[in-house]
């Protein structure tokens, strides 16, 4: 209990200097950021050693404790909580944010002056909107709670990732869950800066219940909503296959059906609905890739793209299609695959896989936790010059890779010990195997 009281009290204390760094100096020191999140890496893995067993109420209530404190900070590095905020507002106005950029409202008398400030803050304000109809939704309604406040998402999202930490709690080992819930990266993206990735997840734990209790239908369901929050999520749609494909084909068009509902309302309003500037994105945009980086060094932009995505997808089919049996899909693997493809990683992206890997006896996915946050070691954050503003620095990007090799090789290394001291299977001498 004592180790457990110092994990917890740790915890508390690392997410209260991340809040005083986001509250102090200006811009906020990228070294002790990353430091702060190197040790709140302690707490969770203090907890893994030793006899007694932690309960659940107890990690759900250090989590809460340290989501509440979260709020009391400021977002780190981030302000895309902006763009949420002015697609809250134009969907309120116009019943949908999609298909206009938010430069074309620059100098308009029109926009409500506190949705002035909003706007001077959207990144990239060229590009229309990406985010899916859940979110949208989510902003339409915080819109009407609470116009202009990036504490109101924030609440949301940090209300999310609990909710999520309930639902793990019920199907996972509390003090794997631990591994989660007390993450400074699980934290700190979703209610001090503001990233709703989490939300993707919680719709996907609840599917994991739903395929506990043998409900495809409302698997179809919950699928069509995390790819509401976050389309990455159809990369688990083929779990709907597991039956067979006379099975699969009332729960893939109730899935169809679903998702297309959710598009419905602002399908209404105007003939785009947010793809257009997904494309965009997924073509030309790069940020701390994986393995997209040496393709495109070899094959240039475009067919490493798309030759990372024929592999990835491909990968994935292996995997689910190899895995199909087993009782919790492989989402951390999963979601593993699409970032190793990916021609960008955000260090939030995390959040889509990091709640599975509770279920998972790997390292990577943590490994993944404690190396993504050195991408914001970028040129802009660290205000050097010498560096492109969204280049990750050299150092940071080679320890991201260090950290993430060592984590895969020795992962390598622990399931062929598995496999080799697996006893063999033989015929005895009466016949039995």
């Amino acid at each position: 209990m004592l180790r457990i009281a110092f994990a917890g009290l740790g915890l508390l204390l690392v997410v209260g200097g991340l809040v005083g760094l986001s509250r102090g100096e200006q811009p906020p020191s990228v070294g002790l950021y990353l430091g702060l999140m190197g040790l709140g890496l302690a707490p969770a893995w203090l907890v893994q050693g030793g006899t007694r067993t932690i309960s659940a109420r107890l990690v759900f209530a250090i989590a809460a404790a340290a989501q509440a404190l979260t709020l009391v900070g400021q977002p780190l590095f981030e302000d895309d909580y902006w763009r949420f905020l002015w697609d809250g507002y134009r969907t309120a106005v116009d019943g949908t944010p999609y298909g206009v950029a938010p430069e074309q409202f620059f100098g308009d008398p029109s926009v409500d002056p506190r949705q002035q400030r909003v706007l001077d803050g959207v990144n990239h304000p060229e590009a229309p909107t990406i985010y899916g109809p859940v979110l949208q939704g989510l902003f339409l309604v915080l819109y009407h709670l609470a116009p202009a406040e990036p504490v109101a998402l924030r609440v949301a999202f940090g209300l999310g990732n609990l909710a999520l930490i309930a639902i793990l709690l019920q199907v996972a080992p509390a003090r794997r869950v631990a591994l989660y819930a007390w993450s400074p990266l699980a934290l700190t993206e979703t209610s001090l800066n503001a990233h709703p990735d989490g939300l993707m997840a919680f719709a996907l734990a609840g599917l994991l219940l739903a395929r506990g209790r043998s409900r495809l239908a409302i698997e179809a369901v919950l699928l069509a909503i995390a790819a509401g929050v976050k389309i990455v999520a159809l990369a688990m749609g083929p779990i709907l296959l597991r039956k067979g494909w006379r099975a699969a084909i009332a729960p893939c068009a109730l899935a169809v059906a679903a998702f297309g509902a959710l598009y419905a309302p602002f399908a209404l309003h105007g003939p785009s609905l947010g793809f257009d500037g997904a494309a965009t994105f997924a073509a030309g945009w790069t940020f701390n890739a994986g393995l997209y980086s040496p393709l495109a060094a070899l094959l240039g932009d475009p067919f490493a793209r798309r030759g990372a995505g024929v592999l990835g997808i491909a990968a994935i089919l292996a995997v689910l299609y190899l895995r199909r049996k087993q009782a919790q899909p492989p989402m951390a693997l999963v979601f593993g695959l699409v970032l190793l493809v990916s021609p960008v990683v955000n260090a939030w992206y995390v959040l889509w896989l990091l709640p599975f890997a509770t279920f998972e006896r790997a390292l990577w996915p943590w490994a993944l936790a404690a190396a993504l946050p050195l991408s914001y070691a970028t040129g802009l954050n660290l205000g050097d010059q010498t560096i492109a503003a969204f280049a990750v620095h050299p150092l940071a990007r080679g320890l991201e890779i260090a950290i993430i090799g060592a984590a895969v090789l020795w992962d390598a290394r622990e399931a062929l010990n598995r496999f080799r001291i697996r006893p063999r299977q033989g015929f005895g001498l009466n016949g039995e195997r």
